[in-house]
């Protein structure tokens, strides 16, 4: 949040420019400008994508898999906080229902190589409405999965 902060400060001071006011004297004004700081072209794309190490942080969606019949949303951060939304049964719009068909859960994650360790917090346990939510997921090479019922995987797509 820090580096953010700077960059975007940089910018603004960088666009901008310093008047000075016309002197009484009779002279000619001059403007001073504050010079651009040089960047790396590193710099820039260091500062808008995430962290290294932790290409697992954004919104990951999965649809129906195997014995789930409905998709699964789950958001990881790049301080291993994840939360997850199963749509079991989503309460469609202007309809009253008891229950929203919606399961939420949430808890911290820790990335060891290409396994993701899911620890749900109290309260967002794995035995919720739906299907049994993982403890464990795979991140290789970009993808992110999870184990089906059937002994196959379940992909997700960055939403």
């Amino acid at each position: 949040m820090m580096k953010l902060a700077s960059a975007l400060a940089l910018a603004f001071v960088a666009g901008c420019s310093h008047h000075t006011p016309a002197p009484t004297d009779g002279s000619e004004a001059t403007e001073t400008t504050i010079p651009t700081p040089p960047t790396d072209s590193g710099t820039a794309a260091a500062t808008s994508a995430p962290p290294a190490g932790d290409g697992l942080a954004g919104a990951w969606t999965s649809p129906s898999c195997s014995k789930r019949t409905y998709p699964r949303e789950i958001t990881f951060d790049s301080n291993g906080i994840w939360s997850a939304r199963d749509l079991v049964s989503p309460c469609p719009p202007n309809a009253k229902c008891v229950w929203s068909g919606i399961v939420d859960r949430s808890g911290k994650s820790k990335l060891e190589g290409t396994k993701v360790l899911l620890i749900p917090n109290e309260g967002s346990e794995r035995s919720q409405a739906g299907s049994p939510f993982p403890t464990e997921m795979s991140f290789d090479a970009g993808v992110l999965s999870e184990p089906s019922d059937d002994g196959g995987s379940c992909h997700y797509k960055r939403s």
